[in-house]
Protein backbone atom coordinates (compact mmCIF):
# COMPACT_ATOMS: atom_id res chain seq x y z
CA UNK A 1 0.00 0.00 0.00
CA UNK A 2 1.42 3.59 -1.18
CA UNK A 3 1.13 6.83 0.95
CA UNK A 4 -0.06 9.89 -0.47
CA UNK A 5 -0.20 13.79 0.26
CA UNK A 6 -3.73 14.96 1.00
CA UNK A 7 -3.65 17.20 -2.79
CA UNK A 8 -1.86 15.06 -4.97
CA UNK A 9 -3.22 13.46 -8.54
CA UNK A 10 -2.90 10.09 -7.79
CA UNK A 11 -1.79 7.76 -11.06
CA UNK A 12 -2.51 3.78 -10.44
CA UNK A 13 -2.14 1.36 -13.63
CA UNK A 14 -4.12 -2.06 -13.25
CA UNK A 15 -4.06 -4.97 -15.36
CA UNK A 16 -7.17 -7.09 -15.92
CA UNK A 17 -6.98 -10.77 -16.51
CA UNK A 18 -9.04 -13.77 -18.00
CA UNK A 19 -10.03 -15.50 -15.24
CA UNK A 20 -9.72 -18.85 -17.51
CA UNK A 21 -6.00 -18.26 -19.19
CA UNK A 22 -4.30 -15.20 -17.10
CA UNK A 23 -4.08 -13.73 -20.41
CA UNK A 24 -4.32 -9.50 -20.29
CA UNK A 25 -7.67 -8.97 -21.25
CA UNK A 26 -10.34 -5.59 -21.60
CA UNK A 27 -11.39 -4.11 -18.65
CA UNK A 28 -15.79 -3.40 -20.63
CA UNK A 29 -19.40 -3.21 -19.89
CA UNK A 30 -19.39 -0.11 -19.20
CA UNK A 31 -16.75 0.06 -16.92
CA UNK A 32 -16.29 2.32 -13.47
CA UNK A 33 -14.25 2.92 -10.53
CA UNK A 34 -15.37 3.82 -6.74
CA UNK A 35 -13.34 4.79 -3.70
CA UNK A 36 -14.36 4.27 0.16
CA UNK A 37 -12.51 5.57 2.88
CA UNK A 38 -11.49 3.38 5.71
CA UNK A 39 -14.50 1.21 7.13
CA UNK A 40 -16.98 3.10 5.33
CA UNK A 41 -20.05 1.11 3.47
CA UNK A 42 -20.56 4.56 1.14
CA UNK A 43 -18.57 5.36 -1.34
CA UNK A 44 -16.72 8.78 -1.34
CA UNK A 45 -15.74 8.98 -5.29
CA UNK A 46 -17.47 7.64 -8.45
CA UNK A 47 -16.60 8.83 -11.43
CA UNK A 48 -16.22 12.76 -13.10
CA UNK A 49 -12.85 14.66 -12.25
CA UNK A 50 -12.36 13.08 -9.00
CA UNK A 51 -11.74 9.62 -10.67
CA UNK A 52 -11.29 8.95 -14.12
CA UNK A 53 -10.86 5.22 -15.98
CA UNK A 54 -8.80 4.69 -18.56
CA UNK A 55 -8.98 1.55 -20.15
CA UNK A 56 -6.89 -0.31 -22.52
CA UNK A 57 -4.24 2.59 -22.48
CA UNK A 58 -2.04 3.25 -25.10
CA UNK A 59 -4.14 0.39 -27.02
CA UNK A 60 -2.46 -1.87 -24.78
CA UNK A 61 -5.35 -4.84 -24.27
CA UNK A 62 -5.94 -5.10 -20.51
CA UNK A 63 -3.68 -2.10 -19.07
CA UNK A 64 -5.93 0.45 -17.30
CA UNK A 65 -5.40 3.34 -15.29
CA UNK A 66 -7.26 5.34 -12.68
CA UNK A 67 -6.36 9.09 -11.93
CA UNK A 68 -7.41 10.48 -8.76
CA UNK A 69 -7.46 13.49 -7.92
CA UNK A 70 -7.17 13.46 -3.70
CA UNK A 71 -7.90 16.72 -2.40
CA UNK A 72 -10.51 17.76 0.64
CA UNK A 73 -12.68 19.33 -2.00
CA UNK A 74 -13.12 15.89 -3.32
CA UNK A 75 -13.43 14.59 0.33
CA UNK A 76 -10.22 13.09 1.13
CA UNK A 77 -8.49 13.05 4.47
CA UNK A 78 -5.25 13.05 5.92
CA UNK A 79 -4.31 10.38 7.75
CA UNK A 80 -6.95 7.73 6.55
CA UNK A 81 -7.08 4.96 3.65
CA UNK A 82 -8.45 4.26 0.94
CA UNK A 83 -9.93 1.29 -1.22
CA UNK A 84 -10.29 1.41 -5.23
CA UNK A 85 -13.58 -1.03 -6.49
CA UNK A 86 -14.74 -1.84 -9.77
CA UNK A 87 -18.31 -0.48 -9.40
CA UNK A 88 -19.25 -1.97 -12.78
CA UNK A 89 -17.22 -4.06 -15.52
CA UNK A 90 -16.52 -7.20 -17.02
CA UNK A 91 -13.56 -9.06 -17.97
CA UNK A 92 -14.12 -12.27 -20.88
CA UNK A 93 -17.81 -11.67 -20.33
CA UNK A 94 -17.06 -12.32 -16.07
CA UNK A 95 -18.85 -9.55 -13.94
CA UNK A 96 -15.67 -8.30 -11.48
CA UNK A 97 -17.94 -5.91 -9.69
CA UNK A 98 -16.36 -5.69 -6.36
CA UNK A 99 -12.29 -6.44 -7.30
CA UNK A 100 -10.28 -4.09 -5.29
CA UNK A 101 -7.89 -2.49 -7.74
CA UNK A 102 -5.75 -0.20 -5.50
CA UNK A 103 -5.20 0.67 -1.84
CA UNK A 104 -3.68 3.67 -0.73
CA UNK A 105 -3.39 5.73 2.25
CA UNK A 106 -3.40 9.84 2.22
CA UNK A 107 -0.35 11.29 4.90
CA UNK A 108 -0.98 8.21 7.45
CA UNK A 109 2.74 6.95 7.17
CA UNK A 110 4.36 7.32 10.63
CA UNK A 111 7.32 9.92 9.01
CA UNK A 112 3.99 11.94 7.69
CA UNK A 113 2.25 11.91 10.96
CA UNK A 114 5.71 13.07 12.75
CA UNK A 115 5.89 16.11 10.64
CA UNK A 116 2.43 17.48 10.41
CA UNK A 117 2.58 17.01 14.70
CA UNK A 118 5.97 18.62 14.50
CA UNK A 119 6.98 16.32 17.66
CA UNK A 120 11.09 15.27 17.20
CA UNK A 121 13.60 15.65 14.52
CA UNK A 122 11.39 15.57 11.47
CA UNK A 123 9.09 18.19 13.11
CA UNK A 124 12.60 20.46 14.00
CA UNK A 125 12.91 19.95 10.55
CA UNK A 126 9.58 21.48 9.14
CA UNK A 127 9.83 24.22 11.70
CA UNK A 128 13.23 25.16 9.48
Amino acid sequence: MSDYTLGDTIYHAFTTRAFATGVPTALAGSPTLEIYENDSITPIVEGASKLVLTQNLNSINGFNLATITATSGNGFEAGKTYHTIVKTGTVGGTSIVGEVVFRFTLQASAAAVDLANGTDGLGAIKAE
